[in-house]
């Protein structure tokens, strides 16, 4: 796990700033409380914006780094599935620890539908048994039919049998309705005698499915030839016809995919080739990621045979999947395949744990850090006029959202709720015409055992732009919905299982006479300062380096 102390970033300005050399502090007599939330909302599904995945249209950027896991006995490689079922717990946990913020999972419509294995109640149990472990460690999950690939339904049949996955599609959209941590990819490489008015046909009418059955998210659709085939004119009729379809409001959520493996490329021992990667296509059109959003949804050493495995080919692959992630060449990766496969895809051994020589790159080459934020985590709410300063959100009450005030947020490693002034947010923000605000892309565990799991922060309103300045602050109900805070900074402590705290809230009201105004008004009480000495944010600016504590009440819920 990476420490979050490594991944800070400053993003923006909103520094606190003064006149003099200032020495600010803030402080709780009680340790931050994990509050009651959801999981991820709605709102922050991931999102195609351009070509890049944010946390909703108005998120920040999601890296998507992941692996493939198979997980639920098939019709191929016997036993293994059930193997790794019975190690789910192990095995999310070593996938979670390398870094990795999804899973693409595979699934066998022909096995379901045949009920080969087990029942479909059965099979169904377990696909939310593995997604609950998955999201339950902060990772998006992403199942995959590779009926295009495997089985009765797949190579020349597919054409024609393809919407035999249809009701297994269907039973499983409906284990996970409107649930922002679940991506779908309908077919795993369409191969075989698919041309491309087939393939086009086949994959709209899939769409149609999913959208019809009121998935709105992000669909990974593989090109034929094993996912290699670029077409523009093809990719681009499937983007428009999306674009229509029920639900999506004229814009389109398709990302292809492209697989790559050692074997395909003309030197692999000399390494990999950049530029072969863009014409690895299947015999057809060179690949524009500029043009269609790309996720490289399998790539590794292949298969079967001892001189396809090519070392210097996957260690420069995964150096290089992971720096087209971070840098918005592609919107995501996921590296085949965790576990001790057959070939030389394994990651692991046995154990499900020890490293193999390409376990090894995909840990420390590709699932490493892009050296900023890449949670699950989201805060936010208000910051309004309270008219009658009651503490409470109330537009019938002539209350409204105050526009253009500036937030920081802190990373906190320690169980207080302090900020120094040379502490660097990690992000910051400005409050729209509704005075709304929002943190995304914050980590749910810091990555430091000493503090437990999770990962702590303080909100911070810092209003560099004055607007609060002839404004007093109100204060609500603690950690409540619409409740401006008792203090106008925040502590929370986010985790996997909660996420998303949308009740941070700060009200101001108009002061009365002598009454102290700007972005914090608590603490002044038996201090001995004067009433003008400006407060950030319940932050005392005092010249000279006197540190004044302001000490406030946590309510607990």
């Amino acid at each position: 796990m990476k420490k979050l102390s490594t991944i800070k970033k400053r993003l923006g300005g909103g520094a606190l700033t003064a006149a003099y050399a200032l020495t600010l502090a803030i402080s709780l007599t009680t340790p931050f409380l994990s509050q009651k939330a959801s999981a991820i909302s709605p709102s922050t599904r991931p999102t195609l914006v351009g070509n890049e995945i944010h946390m909703g249209p108005d998120g920040g950027h999601i890296k998507m780094q992941g692996v493939n896991i198979w997980g639920i006995e098939t019709i191929t490689m016997d036993g293994f599935g059930d193997d790794q079922y019975a190690d789910r717990v192990n095995i999310v946990n070593t996938v979670k620890s390398w870094g990795a913020n999804h899973v693409r999972f595979r699934l066998q419509a022909s096995d379901y539908n045949a009920e080969t294995y087990m029942t479909k109640a059965e099979y169904l149990n377990r696909i939310q048994q593995w997604h609950d472990l998955i999201t339950g460690a902060g990772m998006y999950f992403m199942p995959v039919w590779w009926d295009g690939h495997d089985g009765p339904y797949s190579d020349s049949n597919w054409p024609t049998q393809y919407s035999q996955a249809f009701p297994m599609m269907t039973d499983v959209m409906n284990l996970f309705p409107n649930d922002p941590m679940v991506m779908y990819e309908p077919f795993n490489e369409p191969t075989g005698a698919v041309n491309d008015v087939q393939w086009v046909n086949a994959m709209e009418d899939t769409i149609d499915h999913f959208r019809d059955n009121g998935y709105t998210g992000i669909l990974l659709i593989d090109p034929r030839v094993w996912a290699h085939c670029y077409s523009d004119s093809d990719f681009t009729t499937l983007e428009q016809h999306d674009a229509i379809a029920a639900g999506m409001n004229g814009t389109h959520q398709i990302i292809f995919t492209k697989h790559d493996y050692a074997r395909e490329y003309t030197d692999p021992d000399g390494g990999f080739d950049q530029a072969e990667w863009l014409t690895n296509s299947g015999g057809c059109g060179t690949w524009d990621p500029d043009k269609h959003t790309v996720w490289e949804s399998e790539f590794g050493n292949y298969s079967l045979n001892p001189s396809s495995v090519h070392p210097n080919w996957s260690a420069g692959a995964t150096t290089f999947f992971h720096n087209s992630v971070c840098d918005a060449t592609i919107a995501g990766g996921s590296a085949f395949l965790f576990g001790p496969w057959l070939d030389a895809n394994a990651m692991t051994a046995a154990d499900n744990t020890t490293k193999t020589t390409w376990g090894d790159q995909v840990d420390t080459n590709f699932l490493t850090s892009c050296n900023e934020p890449n949670g699950i985590g989201t805060l936010g709410n208000r910051v309004f006029y309270d008219k009658n300063k009651d503490g409470v959100y109330n537009p019938a009450d002539g209350d409204k959202g105050l526009q253009n005030v500036t937030l920081a947020i802190y990373a906190k490693t320690d169980n207080s709720c302090s900020v120094a002034g040379g502490d660097t947010p990690l992000f910051t923000q400005t409050t729209d015409a509704n005075g709304l605000y929002q943190f995304t892309l914050l980590p749910t565990d810091d990555g430091n055992s000493g503090n437990g799991s999770g990962a702590r922060y303080a909100v911070v309103v810092t209003d560099t732009n004055g607007v609060l300045k002839n404004y007093t602050h109100t204060t609500g109900t603690a950690n409540t919905n619409d409740n401006s805070q008792t203090s106008p900074v925040y502590c929370v402590e986010l985790t996997n299982a909660l996420s998303d705290i949308q009740y941070a809230d700060f009200g101001y009201g108009d002061p009365a006479p002598g009454e102290p105004t700007g972005a914090g008004t608590a603490g002044l009480a038996n201090t001995g300062l004067s009433r003008n000495i400006p407060i950030i944010a319940g932050i005392i600016l005092i010249a000279a380096g006197l540190v004044v504590v302001q000490r406030l009440r946590v309510q607990r819920k």
